[in-house]
């Protein structure tokens, strides 16, 4: 779980830091020509290669994110326990990362639907577009898994 955490850390970081690298350049040009800049083209080198970073960096944590989103929709195979624990957890570390995060409909359980809006709301606070859809997509192909499992377990049960 901090793995994801951090991930999404990082990500803010290198966001703050390309912005205070634009404003930077921005700051630097001449208010009477707005297509100058009064720098060297340093700062612009500087910031051309910083995005090339971040791009290769973005397809690495993107990768790893997803491997962390599967292991998260198989949260079905976890005992109770494991899974509160993962739930308090995951908005323990939430709080850290946005301080000002705050869920009103919090409430501490083992549901899946609970884990998945707590993350959908964590998603949608960071403004975090590409993971709200992500999280859609592994919560209804949860909801199917479960209405699949329960539909097998009265065929056996009848039988």
């Amino acid at each position: 779980m901090e793995e994801l955490y951090q991930l999404i850390e990082e990500r803010l970081l290198q966001i703050k830091t390309a912005y205070d690298k634009f404003n930077l350049i921005a700051n630097q040009r001449d208010h009477s020509n707005p297509d100058s800049i009064s720098s060297s083209g340093s700062e612009v080198r500087d910031l051309s290669q910083y995005m090339s970073q971040i791009k290769r960096l973005e397809k690495i944590r993107t990768f790893k994110e997803n491997e962390l989103m599967e292991a998260f929709s198989a949260l079905k195979s976890f005992d109770s326990t494991q899974k509160k624990r993962f739930h308090e957890k995951s908005y323990y570390f939430m709080k850290l990362i946005r301080n000002d995060f705050a869920y009103a409909k919090y409430k501490q359980s083992e549901e899946i639907k609970d884990v998945a809006k707590l993350f959908l709301h964590f998603f949608l606070h960071c403004n975090m577009q590409g993971k709200i859809e992500e999280i859609k997509k592994v919560y209804s192909s949860t909801k199917c898994a479960g209405v699949f499992l329960f539909s097998n377990s009265l065929h056996k049960s009848s039988s």
